[in-house]
Parts: C-alpha cells; sequence; structure tokens
C-alpha cells in the first residue's frame, strides 16, 4: 500500500497544502523554512502511532488538520483508507478517525485501527539511528526472525547475571568479615586447634580432688580434734595430781582413772601416728594443675570456635565462588548461543549484529562507523521491515552524497517502496513538489 493524496491544514509551518502522491515517489525542494519538515512531520503524525510532533498547530491558528488516503493491495485484496487527524489547544496530541474503502468510519481509536493495519515501525529512515540504544535492539530482533528464542535467552541471561551479582555480594561479604576480623591465630594453629577439648572430663577431675580434699581435711579434722582431747586429758590428769595430795582417800579411784585414761590416750595416739602416716603417704590434693588445665582447655575451645567460624567462611565462600564461577559460565555459553543464533538469521546487512547492549556492524559499534554507512544501514533496515505500507521518508537528503543517495533510492524502487525525500534549496525559494524522475 501506498500514500495517494495528502492535504495538510494549519500544521506547523503549512498554511494549507495538498499533495496528489498517486503512489509516486517525491521531492520536498525548498530554503529552510519552507515547509519541507512540515510535511514530513505531517505525514508520520498520520501513519506512525507513536510519533507526537511538537507545537503542532500553525501559529495563530486554533486548530490544524491532516488528511491521507492510503491504498493499494492488503493481504491480497485491492484496499484503501483515508485517515483524519484534527489538533485542537485541548487536544495537541491530535485526534484520529479512520475511515475505509467504502467511505465508513471504522470506530474505536484511530491510533489503535493504525496499528493494527500497518503495524508499529517507523517510516523515517533516521529514526533507527536516533532511537534508544535498547528501542534498535527490538527492532534487529524482530528482523532475525527468531526473536522469541533471544527474548528467551536474555531473560535465562538477566536471571544467572542477577544470581551472580547476588553471590559476588555474599562472596565480598564473608572476605570483607575475613579482613575486619583480627586474627588472633595462625596458619600452624588451624591445625592445633582443628578439634576441641574436652571440657567435662577435666571437670570431672576437679570434682575427684574435691572428693580427696574432702577425705583429707576429714583427718585433719580428726586429727586436730583428738589433739585437743589429749590436751585436755593432760589439763585434768595435772589436776588430779594435785587433788591426789589433797584427797588421799580417793586416791586408789584416781589412779585407776588415770589408767584408763592413759589407755584412752594411747589408743588416741595410734589413731593420730596413723592418720599422720597417711597424710605423709598422701600429700594434701591440690586443685592449682587441674584448674590451669581447664583454663587452657577454655583457650584452646574458644580460639577452635574462631577458627571453626573461619573454616566455615572460608568454605562456604569458596562454594560461592565456585557457583559464581559457573552463572559466569553459563552466560558466556548463552551469549555464544545469541551469536550463533543471530549469525545464522535473517539480518538485512551483512556483518550487522547485535548483544544485550551493543549493535556492531563487521566488529565496530554503529556510532564509530560513518555516515554514509549509517544512512544505509537505515535504508536498509526500513526494506527489511517489510512493512504493509511501503513507505520511507529521508530527512535533509543532502546528508547523503550523491551516489549513496542514488543507490538506495534504487532499492527502495526494486522494492516497491514509496520514497519522500526532504532536499535543501541552497539559493533558497519556496517549497515545490517534484515527483520521481528517472534522472534524480
Amino acid at each position: 500500500m501506498k500514500v495517494m493524496f495528502c492535504e495538510i491544514q494549519n500544521f506547523k509551518g503549512i498554511k494549507h497544502q495538498v499533495i496528489e502522491f498517486d503512489g509516486k515517489s517525491a521531492w520536498l525542494i525548498g530554503g529552510n523554512g519552507q515547509g519541507k519538515s512540515s510535511v514530513i512531520d505531517a505525514m508520520l503524525s498520520a501513519v506512525d502511532t507513536e510519533y507526537i510532533p511538537a507545537s503542532p498547530i500553525h501559529e495563530g491558528e486554533q486548530r490544524g488538520s491532516i488528511k491521507i488516503k492510503i491504498a493499494g493491495i492488503r493481504n491480497g485484496q485491492p484496499d484503501e483508507y483515508t485517515i483524519d487527524l484534527t489538533f485542537s489547544p485541548s487536544k495537541r496530541t491530535g485526534t484520529m478517525k479512520v475511515k475505509n474503502k467504502d467511505g465508513f468510519d471504522m470506530g474505536g481509536s484511530g491510533k489503535t485501527i493504525i496499528k493494527d493495519i500497518f503495524g508499529r515501525v517507523s517510516f523515517d529512515i533516521y529514526e533507527f539511528l536516533t532511537d534508544k540504544k535498547e528501542d534498535q535492539i527490538k527492532t534487529l530482533k524482530k528482523l532475525t526472525g527468531c526473536e522469541v528464542d533471544l527474548d528467551s535467552l536474555d531473560a535465562e541471561i538477566r536471571l544467572i547475571e542477577d544470581k551472580r551479582k547476588n553471590l559476588a555480594r555474599e562472596i565480598a561479604e564473608f572476605s570483607a568479615v575475613n579482613k575486619r576480623e583480627n586474627r588472633p591465630f595462625n596458619d600452624n594453629d588451624i591445625e592445633m586447634y582443628a578439634k576441641p577439648v574436652d571440657e567435662g572430663a577435666i571437670a570431672e577431675k576437679l570434682t575427684g580432688i574435691a572428693v580427696e580434699q574432702g577425705m583429707w581435711q576429714k583427718q585433719s579434722d580428726g586429727v586436730r580434734g583428738v589433739q585437743n582431747m589429749i590436751e585436755t586429758n593432760i589439763s585434768l590428769m595435772d589436776n588430779m595430781n594435785e587433788e591426789i595430795k589433797e584427797l588421799e582417800l580417793s586416791v586408789m579411784y584416781k589412779k585407776q582413772q588415770i589408767l584408763n585414761m592413759t589407755q584412752q590416750n594411747k589408743e588416741h595416739q595410734d589413731k593420730i601416728d596413723k592418720a599422720v602416716a597417711w597424710m605423709e603417704r598422701n600429700p594434701r590434693p591440690t586443685t592449682t594443675s587441674v584448674t590451669e588445665e581447664l583454663a587452657d582447655a577454655r583457650k584452646h575451645n574458644e580460639m577452635n570456635r574462631i577458627i571453626e567460624s573461619y573454616s566455615l567462611r572460608q568454605r562456604e565462600m569458596h562454594k560461592k565462588q565456585t557457583m559464581w564461577e559457573e552463572c559466569d559460565e553459563s552466560i558466556k555459553t548463552k551469549r555464544a548461543h545469541k551469536v550463533h543464533l543471530i549469525s545464522k538469521s535473517q539480518l538485512p546487512v551483512e556483518g550487522l549484529s547485535f548483544t544485550e547492549n551493543e549493535i556492531t556492524l563487521n566488529g565496530i559499534p554503529i556510532e564509530q562507523v560513518n555516515t554514509q554507512t549509517k544512512l544505509d544501514l537505515g535504508a536498509d533496515i526500513t526494506i527489511a521491515m517489510k512493512k504493509p505500507l511501503r513507505l520511507a521518508m529521508i530527512r535533509e537528503g543532502s546528508l547523503y552524497d550523491i551516489p549513496h543517495l542514488k543507490k538506495t533510492l534504487e532499492k527502495f524502487d526494486s522494492m516497491g517502496i514509496q520514497w519522500i525525500v526532504e532536499w535543501v534549496r541552497p539559493e533558497g525559494g519556496p517549497l515545490e513538489i517534484k515527483f520521481e524522475e528517472k534522472d534524480i
């Protein structure tokens, strides 16, 4: 399908302009400020659903309008559409109505209808070159013929990259903890303190010593008690000897008591001797060495806990590092698969390729290729779009050198694409519409 007719009223720099295209290509020739760009803006406003012109209403007017008739073959059948686009101060984005070949209003949103008929593609060959990088890549994906596979790979890559990013953060956190930690040990200590000491066994030793100390103390208290008894008896004996002198009548009784007490003292002395001998054979137990052993065990186990925590972090960090490397390898594999898909795809220019964030031509980022090559690229992509409306618009045709422009227009002609070229006349002059001629 091609543009057959265009009428522009009070739009931008144009007061009123009628162009009978009849499907032919055309030149918009004139000096600067004569309305060439306004014609292109008007046509794009009507056929490109996402193109919104800035300040569309002609200065001093309250209303602007564009009418375009498109006709040709669609889905194998003759078809025709008339698009009416009106601008007002309250509706500066425009109100659009679309009529079919029978002149009936198709109702609903005009822009939705146009999008359904012609799709969301630009007719300005420079738009691809000036689009945001992500929009350029979306366009190229569509042209590969494997957009779904590439989108699926991109989604998988994003998930893996997020996982890899989280792993890198966790690895950094482990490393930061190890750096912040004032390690009270060296590499040799890691083996020495690798296993904890059984503090319970040492504590049981302390309990056994406490029992032995109790036994020793019991013997000591017994000796002290018997010694006290001996001292008491001696005192009593002394008193009794004094009493003997005074109490002759009770001598025999007292002597018997002395004999009994003497026997008792002998028995007590035997007990003392045995206790002293036992004490000499069994020195008084002390907790000093075991207390020191327990303190050493606690220090050892504290170091064991520190090293165990360090070793756990090291193992976990190694695990995360391995997972990160697996993610990285997976991303490389998927990107290589993307490169393979793109290399086998239907991209319109030999040597054209792209990744998720860069477009290259023969390995060179397109931002770095020369202007003529970029213009050729924009034209080839316009051709490759295979839009139902076979239309291409070239702003500022003077950016091309003549051989390149001729070659580009010949390409458009061979593909049945209607083209409109804006051309600045150096000496100025009003806008002229000149339709395609053999010798450009």
